[in-house]
């Protein structure tokens, strides 16, 4: 009986596909939402995007779009956390090569802060600028700026 149980416990396991394979699936879905959720948000703002128009563009159902995120507002935290990761990984990562190198780090640091100073802000995946404070309003209007 327990061998027949174990056939049966193997055959089962065999029918059903591996974990880490799951996981990796689901993290790829999490990202391409990820992904398109920005270009969306970037392009109609918070209260023009639809939940619609991010499954559709990350080729996922709504279904599982409502897998990862609970609702528009906890999809919206994460646009901007993983945007917010982005770049601190890029500052720091420029803040390091600068550094590695350096045999006079205040010199370094100032040519890094005049470095940053001389250009004008690389808009995030090709976003003009001024736009994303803007676009990006979760739900205040211009009212609220002066601009009624």
């Amino acid at each position: 009986m327990a061998l027949q149980t174990n056939a049966n416990q193997q055959s089962a396991a065999a029918d059903q596909p591996s974990a880490p394979a799951d996981a990796g699936r689901s993290e790829r879905r999490r990202q391409a939402i990820i992904k398109a959720a920005t270009e969306v948000f970037v392009r109609h703002g918070y209260l023009g995007a639809t939940t619609d128009e991010v499954a559709a563009r990350a080729s996922v159902s709504k279904q599982t779009l409502y897998k990862h995120f609970a609702d528009k507002q906890h999809l919206f935290a994460e646009v901007i956390l993983d945007t917010t990761v982005q770049v601190v990984e890029g500052l720091s990562a420029a803040v390091a090569s600068t550094l590695d190198d350096a045999h006079d780090v205040r010199q370094a640091l100032r040519a890094l802060a005049d470095g940053f100073l001389s250009r004008p802000a690389q808009p995030h995946r090709g976003l003009r600028r001024g736009r994303v404070p803007r676009r990006l309003r979760t739900g205040i209007t211009d009212r609220h700026y002066g601009q009624a």
